[in-house]
C-alpha cells in the first residue's frame, strides 16, 4: 500500500496541475468504464442497461427525436419524466451516431469523470494536501455503485455533476451576494431538473449556510437585507424552474411529476400534508427516520468499510473543530462548508425514508440517494485528516507492541471469516430471511449479498495488513512525525479496496444487464412480433416492451398512465378495476406481484413467458405475458 502512495506522490510534481488532474482522472474513468463494458458485451452479447427504468428515458427520448413531444404513448403529452434535463439531452443524442443508446452510456461516464473531478476540487477547497484530494476524486470515480450509475442509462451522474458543482460554487462565496453564490442557485436548479431530490438539498444549503454560522455566534437575527438577498436567490431557483413546474401543471395539475405521487401513494410527510393526515405525518417524523437508519449504514458500508469505521469519529472531530476546540489550520477554508455536507449526508437518506417511505434507500443500488456517496469520501477524507491532526501527539507515543496486536486480532477475524465465516453468514441471513414471507428468494439477492460480505472481509484484511506492515516499517518512526503521509497511504490503502470492490461487482452489473435483456427485452421483442400494433399492453414494467413493441401501453404503476394513480390504493383490487375498465389486450406482469389477478385463468390466458435465475434485478424470476 506504501508502493501506491509513493507513486503517486512522486507523480504529483508533474501532473497535479488541474490538467494533470483532469488527465489522471479521465484514465480512471476510461478504464474502469471499458473492463465494465467489455465484460458486458462478453456476457451478455450486446450493449444494454441494468435496469428496466433506463428504457423509460429511451421511449422518451426517441419520442422527442421523432416530433412526439414529452409523451410516452404516441401522441398523449404525459408528466412523466422526473429529469426532463437528461430526456432532452438523450434527445438531442440521437443525432449523434450510435444513438441515445450509446451515448447514455458515454454521458454517465464523462459525467463521471466531472464528478470525480468535482470531488478534488471540493477537497482542495477544504484540505492544503493536493495528494489527498486526488486521491479521494479517483476514490469518487471507482465507487461501484457510481461505476454502475454511469453506465445504468440513468441521469445519477449528470445530477451528481451538477449538484457539487453547485455546492463548490455556494461553498467558495465570500457572501450571498456573490457572483459565485449566484452561480450555485443557477446549478442546484438545474441538478433539479435532472432529479427533483435537488430542490431538498438546496433548501437545506440555503437554510443551513444561515444557520451553522448563527449557532457558533448565537445570533439568529434575520435583517431585512439577508432576507431581500435569499429572496433573491429563491427567486433564480424558481424562475429556471417556472417552465417545467408549469408543464406538470398544465399535464398533471400539480407542481410535481406524476411519478411522485405514483411512488409515494398515500405515505410519507408530503403526501400525508396533503392529505391532513396527521398520524401519518407523525409517522413520517418518527418511525420512518428509524426505519432509514439500518439501510443508510448498510448503503455507507457497501461504499467502504474502511471509511464508515472512521466516521463517527470524523464527524466528532469536525464538529469540535467548528466550535473552536481545535485549531483550522489545517484547513484551507471555514469549517462551517464541511458541516453543511455532514447535515447533508445523514439528512438526505432520512428525508428520502420520511417523504416516500414505501421504497428502501438502497433500492436500485441506492441511486436516488447516490450523492450520498461522493459526500461520505469528501467527510472522511477531510474527516480522517482531522482525526490524525488532533491525535497527534498521542499517535507519537503508540506502543509497538500494541499496534502489532490491533493489526493481529484484526487479521485473525478476518482469516476466521474466510474459513468458516460465509457458511455461517449464508445460514443466519437464511433464517432472517425467511423469518416472513417474501416475494423473492433469498437465491435471488444471494449474490450480492455475497459480494458485501466478501468486500467486508477484504476490508478486514487490508486494514490489518496497512497497520501490520506499517508497524514494522522502517519508517514508522517518520511517518509518526508526519501524520499527514500516513494520511496518504490510508487513503490511498482504501482507494486500493475500492477498486478491488468496483471489479467483485462487475459480475453483478452483467448479471442484471442479462437478467433486463432476457426478460423485459426478450418481451418487448415477442410483444413486437406477435401483436397487432394497435393492440393495448398493460404491464407492470414499462420500459423495454414500450421501447421495442411500440405498442399503447398501460403502466399499471401509473408512472406514465395517471388514470392508474387512483385505483392503486386499492391494491389488486383496484387494479383489475382498472383493467376492466381499460380493458387491454394484453397483460404483461410478475405473477409474483399480483398473484390473485394472475390466477384468473378464463379472463387471462398465458400465451408467453420468461424466467431467469438467478434473478438479480427483477421484481421477480417469471414474466408472463397474458391474452386478456
Amino acid at each position: 500500500m506504501y508502493s501506491v502512495s509513493t507513486i503517486i506522490r512522486s507523480l504529483s510534481g508533474r501532473v497535479i496541475r488541474p490538467a494533470g488532474v483532469l488527465v489522471i482522472l479521465f484514465l480512471s474513468v476510461l478504464t474502469i468504464v471499458s473492463v465494465y463494458t467489455l465484460a458486458e458485451i462478453r456476457h451478455v452479447g450486446e450493449i444494454g442497461f441494468p435496469l428496466d427504468d433506463a428504457w423509460i428515458h429511451m421511449v422518451f427520448s426517441k419520442n422527442l427525436f421523432q416530433g412526439k413531444g414529452f409523451s410516452y404513448n404516441s401522441g398523449v403529452i404525459v408528466s412523466g419524466s422526473t429529469s426532463p434535463l437528461w430526456t432532452l439531452l438523450l434527445g438531442a443524442s440521437n443525432f449523434l451516431p450510435g444513438g441515445a443508446l450509446i451515448w447514455s452510456k458515454i454521458w454517465g461516464a464523462i459525467f463521471l469523470w466531472l464528478t470525480g473531478y468535482m470531488v478534488y476540487l471540493l477537497a482542495r477547497h477544504f484540505l492544503k494536501d493536493p495528494i489527498l484530494a486526488l486521491i479521494l476524486g479517483m476514490m469518487t470515480i471507482f465507487t461501484p455503485r457510481l461505476v454502475w450509475a454511469s453506465l445504468s442509462g440513468m441521469e445519477v451522474t449528470l445530477y451528481l455533476m451538477l449538484t457539487l458543482l453547485a455546492l463548490f460554487f455556494t461553498l467558495r462565496s465570500t457572501n450571498s451576494l456573490s457572483l459565485t453564490s449566484y452561480l450555485g442557485t443557477i446549478m442546484f436548479a438545474l441538478a433539479t431538473l435532472v432529479r427533483p431530490e435537488g430542490i431538498v438539498v438546496f433548501l437545506l444549503v440555503r437554510l443551513l449556510s444561515w444557520i451553522i454560522p448563527a449557532l457558533r455566534k448565537k445570533d439568529f437575527h434575520i435583517g431585512s437585507k439577508l432576507f431581500l438577498v435569499e429572496l433573491s436567490h429563491f427567486g433564480i431557483f424558481g424562475l429556471i424552474l417556472l417552465p417545467n413546474i408549469l408543464f406538470n401543471l398544465s399535464i398533471a395539475e400539480t407542481p410535481w411529476p406524476n411519478t411522485f405521487p405514483a411512488h409515494a401513494g398515500n405515505q410519507g410527510l408530503i403526501m400525508a400534508i396533503g392529505n391532513l393526515d396527521f398520524a401519518e405525518v407523525l409517522r413520517s417524523i418518527t418511525l420512518y427516520p428509524l426505519r432509514t437508519l439500518p439501510s443508510l449504514i448498510i448503503y455507507l458500508g457497501m461504499d467502504s468499510l474502511v471509511l464508515l469505521l472512521w466516521l463517527p469519529f470524523c464527524i466528532f472531530t469536525l464538529i469540535l473543530v467548528w466550535m473552536g476546540k481545535w485549531p483550522r489550520k489545517i484547513f484551507n477554508n471555514g469549517i462551517e462548508g464541511m458541516l453543511i455536507i455532514v447535515v447533508l449526508l445523514i439528512g438526505l437518506p432520512l428525508l428520502r425514508g420520511m417523504i416516500v417511505p414505501s421504497q428502501d434507500i438502497n433500492r436500485h443500488y441506492g441511486r436516488y440517494i447516490a450523492l450520498v456517496s461522493p459526500l461520505f469520501i469528501l467527510i472522511s477524507g477531510v474527516g480522517i485528516t482531522s482525526v490524525v491532526i488532533r491525535i497527534q501527539d498521542r499517535f507519537k507515543r503508540t506502543n509497538l507492541f500494541f499496534t502489532l496486536t490491533i493489526a493481529a486480532f484484526i487479521l485473525i477475524i478476518s482469516l476466521s471469516l474466510i474459513l468458516f465465516g460465509e457458511s455461517l453468514f449464508i445460514k443466519a441471513l437464511r433464517l432472517l430471511y425467511e423469518s416472513r414471507p417474501r416475494s423473492i428468494p433469498l437465491g435471488d439477492r444471494l449474490p450480492m449479498v455475497l459480494v458485501l460480505f466478501r468486500t467486508f472481509t477484504l476490508s478486514l484484511i487490508v486494514l490489518s495488513v496497512i497497520l501490520g506492515t506499517l508497524t514494522i516499517s522502517r519508517k514508522w518512526r517518520y511517518l509518526k512525525k508526519n501524520p499527514e503521509k500516513l494520511i496518504r497511504i490510508w487513503l490511498a490503502g482504501a482507494l486500493c479496496l475500492t477498486i478491488v470492490a468496483s471489479l467483485l461487482n462487475i459480475n453483478i452489473y452483467t448479471g442484471q444487464v442479462k437478467n433486463i435483456q432476457d426478460v423485459q427485452v426478450n418481451m418487448g421483442r415477442w410483444v413486437a412480433a406477435t401483436t397487432s400494433p394497435n393492440s393495448l399492453i398493460a404491464v407492470n414494467d414499462i420500459g423495454a416492451i414500450a421501447y421495442f413493441s411500440e405498442n399503447e401501453v398501460l403502466d399499471l404503476h401509473g408512472l406514465v398512465s395517471p388514470e392508474m394513480i387512483p385505483f392503486l390504493s386499492k391494491g389488486e383490487k383496484g387494479i383489475m378495476e382498472a383493467l376492466v375498465k381499460k380493458r387491454p389486450d394484453f397483460l404483461i406482469i410478475f405473477p409474483n406481484w399480483y398473484p390473485r389477478i394472475a390466477d384468473l385463468q378464463p379472463l387471462f390466458e398465458p400465451v408467453y413467458s420468461v424466467t431467469v435465475d438467478p434473478n438479480l434485478i427483477n421484481g421477480g424470476r417469471t414474466m408472463i405475458a397474458y391474452r386478456a
